[in-house]
């Protein structure tokens, strides 16, 4: 892999996807109905999983009973949300304008696959479990002001879904003051809340 940083490469590919992000700026009143279904959220197994998990356990004083589904594939998810098995998912590539070749990987493969490619995103906890020098990389994973463009959780929803009140009401809670005290507690700095 040449030396491109990790942000650089990222900031590069960010600028040819569009993420659909589903959001709302004032709280959300979750219908009767649809509240009484669980909201289904796709999420990452692990630690990126933790952060929801609190969000679901909070979004009940609101009304909203919220089910984390954890994956451990990172392919997962978009699947499960095209077939309507999730309503929302925490990533998922809505355009590529600049038609880049994307090549969906496991994740814990990443590291094994940069021979064959020519720049793959390989976020640190992976890079670390593979041995790789967290500090050769093309663009680390900046602190939280620096990754607002770039690094910010995006929630995804198909287009039947988008507009779901529970959808919103759970990213408000997601991104609220008390799950970035969550996650600071929690993790330590080694996730920081970028939203």
């Amino acid at each position: 892999m040449t030396s491109l940083s990790c942000s650089r490469f990222l900031a590069l590919l960010l600028s040819g996807l569009t993420f659909l992000s589903v959001g709302s700026a004032a709280p959300a009143q979750a219908p009767a109905a649809a509240s009484d279904k669980p909201l289904k959220v796709g999420v990452s197994a692990g630690p990126y999983g933790d952060v929801p998990r609190e969000a679901a356990r909070l979004s009940v004083r609101q009304g909203i009973k919220a089910e984390i589904i954890e994956f451990t594939d990172w392919n997962q998810p978009n699947a499960a949300l095209q077939a309507g098995d999730i309503e929302t998912s925490v990533l998922d590539v809505a355009e590529n304008p600049k038609k880049l070749q994307i090549v969906e990987t496991d994740a814990a493969q990443l590291p094994r696959s940069l021979d064959d490619v020519a720049a793959a995103f390989v976020t640190s906890n992976y890079a670390y479990l593979a041995g790789l020098d967290l500090n050769t990389g093309l663009v680390s994973e900046p602190a939280a002001e620096e990754a607002k463009p770039y690094f910010t959780r995006v929630f995804a929803a198909r287009e039947d879904r988008k507009d779901d009140p529970r959808i919103k009401t759970f990213i408000e809670i997601y991104r609220s003051q008390p799950m970035k005290d969550f996650t600071l507690a929690k993790f330590k700095g080694s996730i920081l809340p970028a939203w």
